[in-house]
């Protein structure tokens, strides 16, 4: 994703991989910290270890749906969040 993201934006993609296990302190230090800002939340950290999919089957047999890669879609994220940012003056 990172990296896919990487070849999009010409942003360098994070060079460090965060274990299951890093994320899990991490959650319990935000905790004892009192989920200071430069933390995500507990609940973020623990889902971002997770495998996230969606089967697009029954959509695209009851909707005619086609769906797009995820490189596709990337750059069109990025495409709309860079034309609507401020821009500085």
């Amino acid at each position: 994703f990172f990296k896919a993201l990487e070849s999009i934006t010409g942003v360098r993609a994070p060079g460090i991989h965060a274990s299951a296990q890093m994320l899990r302190l991490s959650g319990a230090a935000s905790r004892l910290l009192g989920s200071p800002r430069f933390l995500p939340d507990p609940e973020s950290l623990r889902m971002s270890a997770l495998y996230w999919y969606v089967r697009a089957g029954r959509a695209a047999a009851e909707l005619d749906f086609k769906p797009r890669t995820a490189r596709e879609t990337l750059k069109d994220t990025v495409d709309y969040i860079r034309s609507h940012s401020l821009k500085a003056e």
